[in-house]
């Protein structure tokens, strides 16, 4: 995988919201689509000398030709360049540039591009910092800031495991989250906001200790402090089937075999059963639909559920 491309899971979410990069501040959106992210791919920059650092300056001055992304991708590239010619202010300079037009900067922490500058710590901690404080001013005063700042940075690092591969981190992380509710109990949305109790789940939903935590995320869930549904069905699936040893409620996994290209539904009651379990929690989406619109990942029902909605419809 390119260390060059950074990706956050699940959705791209980005958006330019000012002309005026010198004085703008837009707010983020880590609370709006707390599993939203955005790919910068710079491989096909060369990014090895000062000379093309300078011509991308230049191409960015060129901004009537240049798409809202491919602005951001060239601002990244940029910072990213001076931080191979470790020209530290240069990077933080083009960094802040980026920061101040971006709703979304948390891939800066994720990615392996800024490693020069993450070396010097001091400098590296003015980036940190303006992340750290663009998230937490999106959450309420009552709210326990630095419970949530713990989730984030849990958040950041799974993040990593996520793009970069790393095992031993992808184990570890759960038993953080772990260590974190049975020390303070699961973060709630009212608590850490939406961000840092999203990834509370997921990040649990990994865990080899999930059927003594489900019952926190579930009874979260039904009192509105949890409000991604599905991301709470996908949790609730995985621990019927993983744990439980018994059939999905919602019909969320559907898992290949044998290297086939498609990716059969686990064991349900029924199709009407689970259209039935999803209308209960808000969700009009049918399972048939679900199905459908992912087809191009392969997914399939097996024909013995058509048959027994046909027969259960006589």
């Amino acid at each position: 995988m390119r260390t060059t491309t950074i990706a956050l899971i699940f959705s791209l979410a980005m958006s330019v919201v000012a002309q005026n990069t010198n004085s703008y501040f837009p707010q983020k959106m880590y609370e709006q689509t707390p599993n939203g992210g955005i790919s910068f791919d710079v491989s096909k920059f060369d990014l090895s000398s000062l000379k093309n650092c300078k011509a991308l300056i230049k191409q960015l001055k060129k901004k009537d030709s240049l798409s809202q992304y491919e602005e951001l991708r060239t601002l990244y590239a940029i910072a990213a360049c001076y931080d191979k010619l470790k020209k530290h202010d240069s990077t933080i300079y083009y960094l802040n540039k980026l920061m101040n037009i971006i709703e979304d900067d948390r891939y800066i922490l994720v990615g392996n591009d800024f490693n020069n500058l993450k070396a010097d710590s001091l400098k590296w901690q003015q980036i940190a910092n303006r992340i750290e404080q663009s998230y937490l001013q999106l959450l309420k005063d009552n709210m326990d800031k630095e419970l949530a700042l713990k989730v984030f940075y849990l958040a950041i690092r799974f993040l990593r495991t996520m793009e970069y591969e790393e095992y031993s981190e992808q184990e570890q992380i759960p038993i953080e989250m772990e260590k974190i509710v049975d020390k303070q109990g699961l973060p709630l949305y009212s608590k850490v906001g939406n961000f840092a109790s999203f990834y509370a789940a997921r990040i649990l939903w990994d865990s080899k200790k999930l059927p003594q935590y489900y019952p926190l995320i579930q009874d979260a869930f039904f009192k509105g402090e949890m409000i991604d549904t599905v991301l709470f069905m996908k949790i609730t699936d995985r621990y019927m089937t993983r744990f439980m040893n018994k059939n999905q409620i919602y019909g969320t996994i559907f898992t290949s075999r044998g290297g086939s290209k498609e990716f059969i539904l686990e064991p349900i009651e029924s199709i009407d059963a689970v259209n039935k379990a999803r209308r209960e929690i808000g969700v009009t989406e049918t399972l048939e639909e679900y199905a459908k619109k992912n087809r191009y990942l392969g997914y399939v029902i097996p024909e013995k559920y058509y048959e027994m909605q046909k027969k259960g419809n006589e």
